[in-house]
């Protein structure tokens, strides 16, 4: 949808419904969310398109009231870093986020999260002047095995997933964006949650739609779905669905 889609995202809001995931990206220069909504079983807050400071803000507020992150994402609108962030209340385990990281912090939190037992959530990713800047969060949750990669080239991506698929790992989380003019992911595989599941990427608008119409009709839920972040033209799609 489009970001500044207020009426309709009040309108769920005020139905009972809460937000599962959150990615936004920018198209022909115009800022657009691909948002996943299910019926609500708590309290929860979602903000979208904060600034870096705007994003600390929220989330010291949310600490405050109670909150914890369930997902941090990181989009571009006029070049800059965006960010959007979802929170609920009586998530399990410790978590760690952080925003605007260079390649190199990143790395070194990775490193410094998984020797703690922290496994990554989301790992979203703009670029800006030719560098990569990371926004990401980690919880301790049992995920079994994972692998985390945030600079797999989009011709690649079809043979690092049937890697995990073999070793019984699947996209937990999927981030798309442009850096240098290439095409990458940024994806968490993950052995569990396991179960029937349904996993594409390189779709179009018309093609996702499809297999979302699939989805819907096999009993699997939309659980997450990036566009390419300053893409122009037709916008392709990463998505994921699983019961």
């Amino acid at each position: 949808m489009e970001a500044d889609d207020d009426a309709l995202f009040g309108h769920l809001a005020n139905s009972g419904f809460w937000l599962e995931s959150i990615d936004g990206y920018q198209l022909d220069n115009q800022p657009f969310l691909n948002i996943v909504w299910r019926p609500g079983q708590g309290n929860w807050l979602g903000f979208s398109l904060l600034d870096g400071p705007g994003f600390q803000r929220a989330v010291d507020d949310a600490l405050r009231a109670g909150f914890t992150p369930l997902q941090v994402d990181s989009m571009l609108v006029g070049g800059q870093p965006r960010f959007n962030v979802i929170f609920r209340q009586n998530l399990p385990g410790a978590w760690q986020a952080r925003h605007n990281l260079t390649q190199a912090q990143h790395d070194e939190l990775f490193a410094q999260m998984n020797a703690q037992g922290f496994r990554p959530i989301s790992v979203s990713v703009v670029s800006v002047g030719g560098q990569r800047l990371y926004t990401e969060l980690y919880r301790t949750v049992d995920t079994g095995g994972f692998e985390l990669r945030s600079a797999v080239e989009a011709s690649q991506y079809q043979a690092l997933y049937e890697t995990n698929a073999a070793a019984g790992r699947f996209p937990s989380y999927g981030n798309a964006y442009l850096h240098n003019g290439q095409s990458f992911f940024s994806v968490v595989f993950t052995q569990r949650p396991a179960g029937a599941r349904k996993d594409r990427h390189g779709l179009t608008s018309a093609q996702y739609q499809t297999e979302y119409t699939s989805a819907l009709a096999a009993g699997l839920p939309t659980r997450g779905v990036s566009s390419f972040d300053g893409a122009t033209g037709d916008p392709r799609f990463i998505a994921f669905w699983r019961q």
